[in-house]
């Protein structure tokens, strides 16, 4: 050992896993309570007014539309709303990984020097949120599957931002812009083996029967729209609240990797607590470390 190594102080930290998993948390109750109060108000009939204000001089669309032009108005809204919630969810999964990617760090050099740790997470932080998840992958050892949820989401964020929501060849070089995402779900075993999802498009039909004996499966399942070149992309509140879901998973995926790495540094880990956001579901964000 030499004399620099002899010096080196002890690297003492704590690390909060149950504040790290609040930032994807609260991404996710953003976005459900947002596209709920969103699409709510768009299901108001007869439509709510679009008018800014009356006490200005200039308007920029008629106070007293048709009733198909104000329905109008209502469907662009809440498709509006929606799209802007999907890319909330994955902006604020960037920030999630960021922290993650910031803990791992330490962990892997078991060192920490402020003006190199920080300088390693801005140029993260600017990596989109697909990129990030490979980046972390290979050393947490986590699912590339649902990587894959996150770079369908970011192509689907950058066609909104951008375009929106109208893809382009840009957008979708094959053709078609695909997004895809996971949840936790019920399904029907049919008889030729194949798991059959339950849910508000199979509910009530015959394709939900189980006969007696039948096998009723509970588990992850996948799901994906297509949006073709020339379409634009209009998603439904349940679909997006099933993508809520799917980014759940997916972050208690990536906590509980982390953790399962904390433990193999021979770093001691305490019980991750639920957090009770009941009272201040959208305070500002902790910052874990």
């Amino acid at each position: 050992m030499n004399d620099a190594e002899a010096l080196r102080p002890k690297l003492n930290f704590k690390i909060d896993f149950t504040k790290l998993k609040a930032v994807a948390e609260l991404g996710v109750m953003r976005a459900s309570v947002f596209m709920g109060l969103g699409t709510n108000a768009a299901m108001v009939s007869p439509p709510i007014s679009h008018v800014l204000s009356d006490n200005v001089q200039f308007h920029f669309v008629p106070s007293d539309p048709s009733d198909e032009t104000k329905r109008h108005y209502v469907d662009e809204f809440e498709s509006w709303t929606i799209g802007n919630c999907l890319r909330d969810l994955a902006d604020n999964f960037s920030m999630f990984l960021t922290e993650a990617f910031f803990i791992h760090r330490i962990l892997q050099t078991m060192t920490y020097s402020e003006i190199e740790d920080l300088k390693a997470k801005r140029k993260f932080e600017k990596l989109n949120v697909g990129a990030q998840y490979k980046v972390l992958a290979p050393d947490l050892q986590l699912d590339p599957d649902l990587g894959e949820m996150f770079e369908t989401f970011r192509l689907a964020r950058n066609c909104l931002s951008h375009r929106m929501g109208n893809v382009t060849s840009e957008d979708a070089p094959s053709g078609e812009l695909r997004i895809r995402w996971c949840l936790i779900g019920v399904s029907v075993v049919g008889d030729d083996g194949q798991n059959l999802l339950m849910d508000n498009a199979t509910m009530g039909t015959d394709q939900s029967f189980v006969a007696r004996g039948g096998a009723v499966r509970i588990g992850m399942h996948w799901k994906e729209r297509a949006f073709p070149v020339g379409t634009a992309i209009r998603l439904s509140r349940h679909e997006l609240s099933e993508m809520c879901m799917g980014v759940t998973l997916v972050a208690e995926h990536v906590v509980q990797k982390l953790v399962d790495y904390t433990k193999a540094k021979g770093v001691p880990v305490n019980v991750l607590e639920p957090i009770d956001r009941s009272e201040e579901p959208f305070a500002e964000g902790p910052e874990p470390g």
